[in-house]
């Protein structure tokens, strides 16, 4: 038999014809168009408003939340006692309590280092220092104006 002939490839294949190609142009052109119309109209856009500055550096709120984070893993870990890891493995702890000792010193600091490593990673993701610290100014500002109102002070609507 002989071969017969290869179709010939389709390089367009996904691609849009070029009629559809045609009367997408004029559609992106006239939007792009009508925008700069009523731009020319409004004038030129004002730049967007700066972000509110927070410092970086831990306020009341983060160095009490650091604090807070570092003593639950300091009481976490203080669980893992020697007392409590000579228990768990008790033949061990009788026949060679030194390597015992040397490994559970170094779980303990593997998992220090760990959950620190991890806590910092999660404050970093979710902004946490800037955010607090951006609490700790709006609850300033407002017991600055609290103090400025004066005595007339309405009770909170239940």
């Amino acid at each position: 038999m002989a071969p017969g002939p290869e179709p010939a490839p389709d390089h367009n294949v996904g691609a849009r014809s070029q009629g559809d190609q045609a009367t997408a142009e004029p559609q992106v052109s006239s939007q792009s168009h009508s925008q700069s119309q009523s731009q020319s109209r409004e004038g030129p856009a004002s730049p967007p408003l700066p972000a509110r500055h927070t410092a970086l550096t831990p306020g009341p709120r983060a160095s009490r939340f650091q604090t807070t984070l570092d003593s639950a893993l300091s009481h976490t870990l203080a669980k893992i006692s020697w007392d409590n890891f000579a228990a768990c493995y008790p033949h061990i702890a009788a026949h060679a309590p030194g390597t015992l000792r040397a490994v559970q010193t170094q779980m303990v600091d593997r998992l220090r280092s760990l959950c620190k490593k991890e806590f910092d990673s999660v404050q970093q993701s979710r902004n946490v220092v800037a955010k607090l610290n951006e609490l700790e100014s709006l609850v300033s500002e407002a017991e600055r104006r609290r103090k400025e109102g004066g005595d007339k002070v309405d009770p909170p609507v239940p």
